[in-house]
């Protein structure tokens, strides 16, 4: 027989929103947003679990009210968030799963902008978006805040042409796009 541990939270202590994100050495980190709002910034915790279950350390980041998540991403070691707002201002969010140490990098999103979906590798997060119903990639380096705008996919291939999905490739850091380009009617490549 395998014994399992177990602990329980009392969820209802003034934040809501959990989420749990775990890292390969067994720790993981809960994460929680306040209900209360305080001098117009909103709170987000943070708090570290070891592989027993017990909590090692906890931290709080505070985010601007008049900014909301657009995107999000999380590996075995990191969590990263977007958060804008209407006037096109980021910030970008890095946590360290196993330590709890954030990052914040502020900057402008170019105008008319939609972030579709988002990938981090190495000092680069990369962004699937859309302005005027075409498809680009923007790139946001995480040391700096500095933003870079690809050529619309639709311009470099196609005007018939759209991401299907996007990898970053780790071991050569290269950015795979798969593609689907319409030759004509009923035939995709």
């Amino acid at each position: 027989m395998k014994l399992e541990k177990r602990i329980e939270f009392d969820l209802k202590n003034g934040y809501s929103n959990e989420q749990i994100y775990k890292s390969l050495n067994g720790n993981f980190v809960m994460e929680s947003r306040s209900d209360k709002k305080i001098d117009h910034e909103q709170e987000m915790k943070y708090d570290l679990y070891d592989s027993n279950l017990n909590a090692v350390q906890s931290t709080s980041i505070f985010i601007p009210t008049n900014m909301y998540e657009t995107a999000q991403y999380n590996d075995d070691s990191s969590i990263y968030k977007l958060y804008s707002n209407n006037k096109r201002k980021f910030l970008l969010l890095h946590v360290s799963i196993d330590d709890l140490k954030a990052t914040t990098k502020e900057g402008v999103l170019p105008k008319g902008i939609d972030i579709i979906d988002m990938k981090v590798l190495g000092t680069k997060a990369w962004f699937q978006s859309q302005v005027k119903n075409k498809t680009y990639l923007l790139q946001i380096d995480l040391s700096s805040g500095n933003t870079q705008m690809s050529e619309s996919v639709e311009n470099t291939w196609n005007i018939r042409t759209n991401i299907v999905n996007y990898q970053l490739n780790p071991n050569s850091s290269e950015l795979l796009m798969f593609i689907n380009k319409y030759i004509k009617k009923g035939v995709v490549n």
